[in-house]
């Protein structure tokens, strides 16, 4: 008779790194979409000069105050470090965007 859920010490390390890859996920997750709506928002609420283009393929190029990011229109959420970049070539903070 085996006993069921016995963690495995040789793959401790699986266990691991799903566990951080989700709470990041949970955490740091947007839809594009979502992200591009909270753009508008902040520019218009802030008055900064915000314009948008459509990219090549499905990517939308943003524009804020003269600092440029390309936004990836993919389904589902983006992933964290996408999201970090954007907000970083834009000169924005993540707080500011969560508000």
């Amino acid at each position: 008779m085996t006993q069921l859920n016995t963690p495995d010490p040789k793959k401790s390390h699986l266990r691991t790194r799903f566990a951080s890859r989700s709470e990041v996920s949970e955490t740091g997750a947007m839809r594009a979409a979502d992200l591009l709506g909270r753009l508008r928002r902040l520019s218009r609420e802030r008055g900064w000069d915000f314009r948008e283009r459509e990219g090549r393929g499905s990517h939308v190029v943003v524009t804020i105050n003269g600092r440029q990011s390309s936004i990836p229109m993919h389904r589902g959420d983006m992933p964290p470090g996408t999201y970090r970049g954007i907000l970083r070539a834009l000169g924005i903070n993540p707080s500011e965007i969560e508000e």
